[in-house]
């Protein structure tokens, strides 16, 4: 895993009190609390405490009013595992590979389990060149019956696309 998968990390005081990292919905008019994301992710208080004590969290949620952006996306990357079933052997593999804090974006990553790493999701950015490089290859290498399906499919999007604008 390259230090790509850094890029979606929460740095502490970026984006206080704003959600966009979390799946929590809007933007609350108070920095949100560890005992609302347990709600909201369905992590028992008492295994998100555990967190802490056994270092899989940085910061004790019992003692705080409320989270930094960063904080509170540790909570749900971390916590969202615990709540999915993930004991202590299944996070040091699944997090071996990332560095403290555990604060990524989980709107940005993946955990692919074939090469049991965490991947960044691509861009549309991303997609577009992957297609492109795509196309390019089957260019090269004269996959003409591809190409030709590849068209048949775009051109269906294209009308039934076409069908509902209308």
């Amino acid at each position: 895993m390259g230090a790509h998968i850094e890029t979606a990390k929460v740095k502490d005081g970026a984006l206080d009190g704003r959600q966009g990292m979390l799946p929590l919905g809007e933007i609350p008019e108070k920095k949100i609390t560890p005992p609302e994301v347990c709600q909201r992710i369905g992590l028992n208080w008492m295994a998100a405490r555990e967190l802490f004590q056994r270092g899989w969290i940085t910061f004790d949620p019992a003692v705080l009013e409320g989270m930094t952006s960063a904080q509170a996306a540790e909570l749900v990357f971390v916590g969202s595992l615990v709540a999915a079933g993930c004991d202590d052997a299944i996070l040091r593999q699944m997090l071996a590979e990332l560095t403290p804090p555990y604060s990524y974006r989980m709107d940005q990553v993946y955990y692919d389990w074939t090469a049991r790493q965490w991947q960044l999701i691509p861009t549309e950015t991303n997609r577009r060149e992957m297609f492109d490089h795509w196309v390019d290859d089957l260019v090269e290498s004269a996959q003409m019956d591809k190409l030709e399906h590849l068209r048949g499919s775009v051109d269906s999007a294209i009308r039934e696309l076409r069908g509902w604008m209308r």
